[in-house]
């Protein structure tokens, strides 16, 4: 079951979901954890989806993320190869574990940024990886 512990005073909360931190909460599914630093807490992730369909896996990104993804198709053949792959209709599920995948979430998101749209790249590939919906 995935927890979150408070490094300081060594507590260990249960909760319903993957811990993720965004913008200085850590999100749990049932709680919510102030954490402005990222220090306080340290999450314990138990269960991982391994593989999500092609509409989960995109909508992991924010629409603002998916919109500048789109953009940058037109000028990098990496993330228009990626995202290809991805309309392609006899693409079902996206396997999370594959290193590959894990490259092209973080080569995405890194040309994002790098675009214009500030993002907290390292963050938002661990919001992603761990297939909760936000």
């Amino acid at each position: 079951m995935p927890a979150i512990r408070d490094i300081e005073a060594d507590v260990t909360f249960i909760v319903e979901k993957n811990p993720v931190l965004t913008y200085g909460f850590w999100e749990c599914g049932d709680r919510r954890f102030f954490d402005p630093d990222g220090m306080q807490y340290e999450p314990i992730i138990t269960t991982a989806p391994l593989t999500v369909d092609v509409i989960t896996f995109k909508l992991l990104f924010t629409s603002q993320e998916r919109i500048k993804a789109k953009e940058l198709r037109h000028t990098d053949v990496l993330i228009d190869d990626f995202w290809s792959i991805l309309d392609d209709p006899r693409s079902e599920n996206v396997v999370m574990a594959l290193p590959s995948i894990q490259d092209a979430i973080d080569y995405t998101l890194t040309a994002i940024n790098a675009a214009g749209l500030t993002i907290d790249v390292a963050a938002r590939k661990v919001a992603i990886l761990s297939g909760q919906l936000i």
